[in-house]
């Protein structure tokens, strides 16, 4: 009795071990699964997708059931009253811009004044997008993605003869011009410096143009 006695302690010391072995193996097995449940659950919450701003929804061509990539655009969410003008502005002009720069917003139902905000560093299909703030009340009937037109002032001249751009002028660039002269016919040849044409994108043009 003595002997098994002893031989049943030895069996109860080497069932204690393994037990602990045991014990720690499901504790990190739980760990495990605990942390794939976290994960199920945070992909199931983040399937709800919630704005960052109020808004109303412009846009949404996503059907229920549907899967989307990470990254993917879900819908667009736009605030009326909180509008800016996006204006393309020709890459060869594009260098005159500034920003705080005053601009004038046509939404063809009413005129809005405003300032350069923002300059694309890239450039697309050959244009430069300019986000233009509205400083003005908005007219009745302006919505997001509504066509406008605008123009950038870029300088404003005072007491300049106005004359349009003839076709080979070019800015900051020397053409000849006649001048007209009371009692002559014809005219009187001058060379004059063209400064650079504001009217493609600023208010007025300024330049001699051969007559």
């Amino acid at each position: 009795m003595k002997t098994r006695y002893e031989g049943e302690q030895k069996r109860l010391e080497v069932m204690r071990g393994t037990v602990k072995t045991q014990l720690g193996l499901q504790r990190a097995q739980v760990g495990r699964l605990k942390a794939i449940s976290a994960f199920h659950q945070g992909r199931v919450a983040s399937m709800r997708v919630v704005a960052g701003a109020r808004g109303v929804v412009q846009d949404m061509s996503l059907e229920e059931g549907q899967w989307v990539n990470p990254g993917a655009l879900l819908a667009k969410v736009a605030q009326p009253e909180r509008l800016k003008a996006v204006l393309r502005v020709p890459e060869t002009q594009a260098k005159d811009i500034g920003l705080g720069q005053r601009a004038s917003i046509d939404t063809h139902n009413g005129v809005i004044a405003g300032r350069v905000a923002r300059i694309d560093p890239s450039v697309q299909d050959g244009t430069v997008a300019v986000d233009v703030g509205l400083d003005g009340a908005l007219p009745q009937g302006a919505r997001p993605d509504l066509s406008v037109d605008g123009v950038i002032e870029i300088e404003r001249l005072a007491n300049v003869l106005y004359v349009g751009r003839p076709v080979d002028g070019q800015a900051n660039a020397t053409i000849g011009v006649f001048r007209a002269v009371a009692g002559r016919q014809g005219g009187e040849p001058r060379q004059r410096s063209a400064r650079q044409d504001l009217g493609e994108h600023g208010r007025g043009r300024a330049g001699p143009r051969r007559r």
